[in-house]
């Protein structure tokens, strides 16, 4: 007997007619200027987290690749933005340009996570927004993700004011908070549901920590680790076809949810 769950997934992976019949009638009846920026995390000479197969900017490429078929099909009036679409190193400054030049009304940052060595255990998925310090674990993660920029030339200066003990930070932050932190913990919110329809028991919630790129972003923003290719279990949904469609899938759902939201609060 087929559950909703199922229905849910087949409907995104297979039966594309179904958007004749719902999506396209609902948001494709005129052009929309809603705006998605994908940032699929890391790549080029920046690998990100490794498992014992799986390497994060691979995993996230792909995914975020899905999750751009999908929202063609589903959400067809959309704009969508890659950060890369390749095997390609970008700055963290280029990517949170993209977002503000578009000026994107979300920006999704997609990663996968790695716990420290001997917290192998660690597994599930966590979305992230902007805030100046979390607790031990929460800096720790972006700590790892930020390290990034120690592959960039002047990496020191170019980052330098949007270090979070820095009073420019304090005043984008509290430029950003009061603009924008709704609208991305909404984001967030969502994220955390559809992820949690397949994995719900391993679903970490959301949490706010210092990540330059939603620093630098000056619109909705969300980090994103979909699991931990550090734990087994995890590993193994990320580096399979049907592991990524779902991610995909609840990625796809959720941005859905969160364009409906936006557009029901703003009219």
């Amino acid at each position: 007997m087929l559950t909703v769950r199922h229905l849910r997934f087949f409907c995104m992976i297979g039966l594309t007619t179904l958007k004749l019949l719902f999506f396209n009638q609902v948001f494709a009846q005129e052009a929309s200027s809603f705006v998605i920026v994908l940032d699929a995390g890391h790549g080029g000479k920046d690998p990100g987290a490794h498992g014992k197969e799986g390497i994060e900017k691979e995993v996230v490429l792909d995914v975020s690749l899905k999750l751009d078929s999908l929202l063609k099909v589903f959400l067809p009036s959309a704009k969508i933005i890659h950060t890369r679409k390749d095997d390609t190193f970008v700055p963290l400054r280029e990517r949170a340009k993209i977002a503000n030049e578009e000026n994107a009304d979300l920006f999704m940052s997609i990663h996968c996570n790695s716990a420290p060595k001997g917290s192998r255990t660690a597994r599930g998925s966590e979305t992230f927004v902007l805030g100046l310090r979390g607790d031990i674990y929460e800096d720790y993660i972006a700590e790892l993700e930020n390290s990034v920029i120690e592959q960039e030339s002047n990496y020191e200066e170019t980052y330098e004011k949007w270090q979070s003990s820095s009073p420019e930070a304090q005043i984008m932050m509290a430029n950003y908070f009061s603009v924008h932190l709704e609208e991305s913990m909404n984001a967030a919110r969502l994220i955390q549901e559809e992820l949690g329809y397949y994995d719900g028991k391993y679903n970490r919630g959301v949490k706010q920590a210092h990540f330059l790129v939603l620093a630098q972003t000056t619109v909705p923003s969300v980090l994103v680790e979909l699991g931990f290719l550090s734990n087994t279990i995890d590993e193994q949904k990320l580096m399979s076809e049907k592991g990524r469609i779902q991610l995909a899938t609840s990625l796809c759902y959720a941005i859905i949810r969160y364009k409906a939201h936006k557009e029901m609060h703003e009219g």
